[in-house]
């Protein structure tokens, strides 16, 4: 994630904004950054958000009101998912079934590759404002995914 951040903050020399992506079957054990101090001049302190998908229940991303995100129902409610099985991805189809949108959106919402392309609705869900990578002033938000099962 550090070399991520530092890559695009040569190139862009814009503010980035990163995310990892948690959703394994197991509760997420990972730092949220790196940190070491030699003295007052020498150190680093790299900070960056993590969301563990399987610890945010289904009505969280409901509430958020954004059917694009609807795509990630199946990896919330770890407990959940694993006491119901199948029965619980079935409900999450049936969720996205409901909503308001076409067939055609209803098809690009369960399309994963372009949800993970579109940090901004990830970070809008959470309450992280919108990505914007163009303008002077734009920050360029970096959604990483990881998966224990990789």
């Amino acid at each position: 994630m550090l070399r991520y951040a530092a890559d695009i903050k040569q190139k862009y020399n814009l503010p980035v904004y990163q995310i990892l992506i948690y959703f394994g079957d197991r509760e997420m054990n990972m730092a949220e950054g790196l940190s070491f101090h030699f003295n007052a001049q020498n150190y680093l302190d790299y900070r960056f958000r993590t969301v563990d998908l399987g610890g945010i229940t289904a009505e969280e991303i409901k509430k958020t009101g954004n059917y694009t995100l609807y795509a990630l129902l199946p990896l919330t409610d770890r407990e959940k998912r694993k006491q119901k099985g199948e029965s619980f991805l079935r409900e999450c189809a049936e969720e996205i079934a409901r909503t308001p949108l076409s067939f055609e959106e209803k098809q690009k919402t369960l399309q994963l590759p372009s949800t993970w392309n579109s940090p901004a609705n990830l970070c809008r869900a959470f309450g992280y404002g919108t990505a914007n990578s163009s303008g002077r002033n734009s920050i360029i938000h970096q959604t990483e995914c990881c998966c224990d099962e990789l």
